[in-house]
């Protein structure tokens, strides 16, 4: 038997095998390089859009940026530029979506809640210091009048009032800008679209072992301080009757009351927070001097103390629009409320009956106020969340000679929020 080259064939043969894997491998380690150029490439440059976000919109402490798919697919080229293997966006295969507009609720109260983390104890305890530290345990109280004889207070405070009352309306009447129909935007509802947000919000009851009694008080607290993190944010962030302009505002002043009552007209806003102010004072002034009465009839005792507590409350109502703090009950006279604190018991009524309109219209004062300086702006077109589909094409060496063609795709999706 002839077997000379034999050793040559085996030794080709094996080479040959040898090569063909490492050459498959080699593919096989760019296809992996690659991958990992893709994946890196669309988290750089979905950061990089996420990174745009809206500088006006940081005033408000919210993040969000405008839908500009051709930016994303601009950062993502020239990621993929950088890569030592040979390859090609396909824009026709990929798709950027942004979602999650700002205007939705849900996303709007996640990143109210995000902003004031650490604000609202702040914010409470500094309430309670304002309410309490003119407080005399002791049963005395201070009056600004002791020293005054009868008919000198009776004749200042006379002059006061009048004053006041004219100085109050001077200013409504200057408070009258209206809103512009242009400006008005839509709020966005879960019902809308499909909204990727997290309720963590669930339904109490008082059934269950004690643990999940705890559990339920817990949900009942946190509603609470979500309420407490919309009142606060929006008076701090907006104008109201007695508060400086903030610069650049639509609204000079009456912002907070435009939350609370809805009326796109200014001067409207602040009449409605006189009246539901006065009938809060005439409520309990009128309450207060019925119990005060020593009238034995009932009728006679009914009607002095509506009518002593409409007087009663048409002074109060004054000087608290004047930023004064008056007693809340006038045989307490150390616990004092001023026009904010009324302000604030309003919002929490609108906030019980109707969150998502409070919320509403505290967005369409952010539109209001960017609006002024960038006409093409519009809130509900400023987005939170992106979603990412792309597909790269690359270039294969060895791998097209077991059928696979010259050219290979990788296909990635992310998503990702502020």
């Amino acid at each position: 038997m002839n077997d000379k080259g034999s050793v040559t064939i085996f030794l080709a043969l094996t080479l040959s095998a040898i090569m063909l894997f490492a050459a498959c491998f080699y593919d096989f380690e760019r296809t992996y390089v690659m991958r990992n150029k893709v994946e890196n490439g669309v988290i750089a440059s979905s950061n990089s859009v996420l990174a745009g976000y809206n500088e006006e919109l940081i005033k408000y402490g919210l993040f969000a940026t405008k839908n500009d798919k051709d930016v994303f697919f601009e950062y993502l080229g020239h990621n993929l530029k950088t890569s030592l293997v040979k390859n090609e966006l396909l824009k026709n295969k990929s798709n950027v979506e942004f979602r999650n507009a700002i205007t939705n609720n849900a996303v709007f109260k996640k990143q109210i809640n995000e902003y004031m983390r650490g604000r609202t104890i702040k914010n409470i305890a500094e309430d309670i210091y304002s309410a309490v530290k003119d407080l005399d345990f002791k049963g005395a109280t201070k009056s600004e009048d002791s020293e005054d004889g009868d008919d000198v207070k009776t004749e200042r405070h006379k002059k006061e009032d009048d004053e006041s009352y004219s100085e109050l309306i001077d200013r409504i009447k200057g408070a009258s800008k209206t809103i512009p129909d242009e400006w008005l935007i839509k709020p966005e509802r879960e019902e809308d679209g499909e909204i990727i947000v997290k309720d963590e919000t669930n339904e109490y009851s008082l059934e269950g072992n004690m643990d999940s009694f705890i559990d339920k008080i817990k949900t009942v607290m946190d509603l609470g301080l979500e309420k407490e993190n919309i009142a606060g944010y929006t008076l701090d962030k907006f104008t109201y009757w007695g508060r400086k302009n903030i610069k650049g505002h639509y609204f000079e002043t009456a912002e907070v009351e435009y939350v609370v009552w809805g009326n796109n007209n200014q001067m409207s806003n602040i009449l409605l927070a006189v009246a539901e102010i006065w009938a809060i004072r005439f409520l309990i002034n009128s309450i207060e001097e019925f119990i005060k009465s020593v009238d034995p009839e009932p009728i006679s005792r009914i009607l002095i103390a509506l009518a002593d507590g409409a007087i009663t409350a048409t002074t109060d109502t004054v000087k608290i629009f004047g930023n004064k703090k008056i007693p809340l009950i006038s045989s307490f006279k150390s616990f004092k409320m001023g026009y904010k604190d009324y302000l604030k018991l309003c919002m929490y009524f609108r906030l019980l009956l109707g969150e998502e309109y409070v919320i509403d219209r505290i967005q369409q004062l952010i539109q209001n106020n960017i609006v002024q300086n960038d006409s093409e702006f519009r809130l509900d077109e400023c987005y939170t969340y992106i979603n990412v589909d792309v597909k790269v094409k690359y270039n294969l060496y060895f791998l097209n000679l077991l059928g696979r063609g010259t050219n290979a795709e990788i296909s990635y999706k992310k998503e990702m929020e502020y």
